[in-house]
């Protein structure tokens, strides 16, 4: 079985500009995902561009999950950071990615199992990112509001009234279900923006390898937070899920941790280098 995702990445337009940065996107999926097109309105049946506080937002169309759909986003991503690379960098600090992923079949079980894997390793999905992302006001983290939530948490029954768990409506919580009443998904905003196409879908993979493993487990998840990189890579390892594809991806998933860690503690050596550089010129 395939689940439906999508995804937006965030840029500055600053040093490229928006028409630019919208025409490497229109190249680059005429090249890559020609099925589909780009418009200026928002749909999940086409790549759409539009204005953010940062400057831009691309929005992808509905995807189906599969190794051909990996390939596709990493290639697409990739043509827009080659056709603008030679104007300057178009990621700030400011700049998000975020994934939305089709729950909409999940039973409320499987919703509260979401959570709780979520929250038990929140700290290490934020050791993914840069410091810029943890709890910067687009991007609020659930562990500061403690568990009751979770077993009280129902996106079915959710309306005006006031609720424990109403946190989770909010749109700029590190995992949002602003979107599930109506859409039936649940929306990531952990990312920062990048241009990098391989980061894109390793991303991807995990959420989606997290979110199946939610879908399959036979039992209440304990809430037992962790902040070892080791867990969460055991912890996927050792859940087999419904989604053979996921089942086959779980080695690949776990590669990626590795390598985006190294890549982590590779730039912050050269940023420190750098500062020190800059100290000793003064």
């Amino acid at each position: 079985m395939s689940r439906k995702y999508g995804f937006e990445l965030e840029f500055t337009n600053q040093r490229v500009g928006y028409n630019n940065i919208k025409a490497a996107l229109i190249a680059s999926v005429a090249l890559n995902h020609p099925e589909s097109r780009v418009i200026d309105s928002e749909t999940f049946r086409a790549w759409t561009v539009k204005s953010e506080h940062c400057g831009m937002e691309i929005t992808s169309p509905s995807i189906e999950s599969s190794a051909e759909s990996m390939d596709m986003i990493k290639n697409v991503v990739d043509g827009i950071r080659r056709s603008t690379r030679e104007n300057g960098r178009i990621v700030s600090r400011d700049c998000g990615f975020h994934v939305h992923i089709d729950i909409g079949e999940f039973s409320l079980k499987q919703i509260r199992n979401l959570c709780r894997i979520f929250y038990n390793f929140e700290g290490v999905l934020f050791q993914f990112q840069p410091s810029s992302r943890q709890n910067n006001g687009y991007v609020r983290n659930i562990v500061e509001h403690g568990t009751d939530w979770i077993d009280n948490f129902d996106p079915d029954v959710y309306d005006d009234r006031h609720h424990e768990s109403d946190f989770m409506f909010d749109h700029s919580n590190a995992i949002s279900f602003s979107r599930f009443v109506n859409r039936g998904t649940v929306e990531f905003r952990y990312a920062a923006g990048t241009t990098r196409g391989v980061k894109v879908m390793g991303w991807i993979r995990l959420l989606l390898t997290l979110v199946e493993i939610a879908k399959s487990y036979p039992e209440t998840i304990a809430i037992n937070r962790s902040e070892s990189i080791e867990d969460l890579k055991d912890f996927i390892r050792e859940n087999n899920t419904c989604c053979d594809w996921i089942n086959s991806q779980k080695n690949r998933c776990c590669r990626w941790i590795d390598g985006r860690l190294e890549e982590l503690r590779i730039g912050n050596e050269r940023r420190a280098q750098r500062r020190a550089n800059r100290n000793r010129r003064r």
